[in-house]
């Protein structure tokens, strides 16, 4: 084993790679740079003397083989979650560096859209369904885990974590490293057991899944039957035949938010029909924009009808300009693979009416009288300022709609970029 943690961690990824199963994870937990590291990812700054003697308890318990996660009406339970977060991080550490190769493949949801409209192409019909961990057999899970890690000790830790803390139900990390685990494990036995090369494609995003497949009716229901064998015998999951959707990609299917619909032959014309009518665009339906301006609060999007935020009234102004921005600018990231981007500039427009509202209701005045005080002179839009470090005046603005669909193009072409680079590089 090297000396320091780092370069054993590089000497896992390198024998994963090569298909090699890794050893020794284990013990890796015994060295204190390790932990070091674990400090540094969960608050990011140095660890107090409380800290320390809490990972050296963790240590010592490690080595002799008694830890045990304690259950949450215990006395002690603030110093149980932080050991349960400690040792959840570097175990999580650990198995990133073993199953790097199978995260470089996991894809974020614009990733995911435009492969699916660039590998979807020849597909005619598509298979899509959902994987709950939280549905998914322990002892499975850490037996696809054990494919890769020979180490009885590390394997029975990750057991224990998984079965006495709800990890599949919080925010961390490991739960996308344990999707990313089922995925590869799934697309695996599925090019195993089907005899068609080629012929079937699966882009896996958020516990979501969309198996594209170019064939007839028969061929789709006998790729629906494999995957329901999958999931059951490999994964542990017991999926029934209504959460498995079928539809052509002629129909509308929902994806990650977004409605699929490949391009009908009828509406094309010329040379380039053939070309044409294998595009997949992506729209956002109007019930997924309804429910965006229900959730945050913004108004009934059918009819243009704006409320106020009454959850944000306590905030400063600055403050409820920031939040309405930065609700905008995931909107923006999440959907910039859309063809039909007007239909977010009116849920700007509502945003931004809403916005007004609110703040006309914290000023206890008009919404008409709110947007003229804060006309900043010389420059268009919305403004707001606060007195920062220096004694200056910072300001920020409401996000136009110019800015919004700026931001759209710009992060749609990093994306395409990113994808054109892996395509050249063989990765996808």
């Amino acid at each position: 084993m090297a000396i320091h943690p780092i370069h054993q961690l590089h000497v896992f990824r390198q024998r994963a790679r090569k298909h090699q199963q890794v050893r020794d994870c284990y013990r890796l937990l015994y060295r204190k740079t390790l932990w070091e590291m674990v400090e540094n990812r969960l608050f990011k700054k140095e660890a107090d003397k409380k800290q320390l003697l809490l990972i050296e308890n963790l240590v010592y318990e490690l080595r002799e083989g008694t830890f045990r996660i304690k259950e949450k009406h215990h006395k002690k339970s603030t110093e149980n979650h932080m050991e349960s977060l400690l040792i959840l991080e570097a175990v999580n550490i650990i198995m990133q560096s073993i199953y790097a190769d199978v995260l470089e493949k996991h894809l974020k949801v614009p990733d995911a859209l435009f492969q699916v409209k660039r590998v979807f192409r020849n597909m005619s019909w598509c298979i899509s369904g959902l994987l709950d961990l939280s549905q998914m057999n322990k002892v499975m899970l850490c037996q696809l885990v054990s494919v890769r890690i020979k180490d009885h000790r590390f394997i029975r830790l990750l057991h224990q974590l998984l079965k006495n803390m709800s990890i599949t139900g919080g925010q961390h990390k490991i739960n996308e490293l344990l999707f990313a685990v089922c995925v590869n494990e799934l697309r695996s036995q599925l090019k195993r057991r089907t005899e068609m090369d080629g012929k079937i494609e699966v882009v896996c995003c958020q516990n979501n899944f969309l198996a594209g497949i170019a064939g007839s009716k028969k061929d789709v229901f006998y790729v629906g039957g494999i995957l329901k064998q999958i999931m059951q015998q490999n994964l542990g999951m017991q999926i029934k035949d209504e959460h498995l959707y079928i539809r052509h990609f002629e129909k509308t299917v929902c994806f990650l938010g977004y409605c699929l619909k490949k391009i009908p032959s009828k509406q094309q014309e010329g040379v380039q029909k053939q070309l044409q009518r294998k595009k997949i665009k992506c729209y956002v339906p109007k019930k997924k924009l309804q429910n965006i301006a229900r959730e945050f609060q913004y108004g009934d999007y059918t009819i243009f009808k704006p409320t106020r935020k009454s959850k944000v009234m306590n905030l400063s102004e600055f403050d409820i300009l920031s939040l309405y921005n930065k609700e905008i600018k995931n909107l923006a990231h999440y959907y910039c693979a859309v063809e039909n981007p007007h239909s977010l500039l009116k849920l700007r427009s509502l945003a931004q009416s809403s916005f007004l509202r609110t703040i006309s209701a914290k000023r206890k005045t008009t919404p008409k009288k709110a947007a003229e005080s804060l006309r900043r002179p010389g420059y268009e839009g919305l403004w707001i300022s606060r007195p920062g470090k220096d004694g200056r005046k910072l300001w920020i603005r409401f996000m136009s709609g110019r800015q919004f669909s700026a931001r759209i193009r710009r992060k749609k072409a990093s994306y395409l970029q990113s994808i054109n680079r892996s395509k050249s590089n063989g990765s996808l």
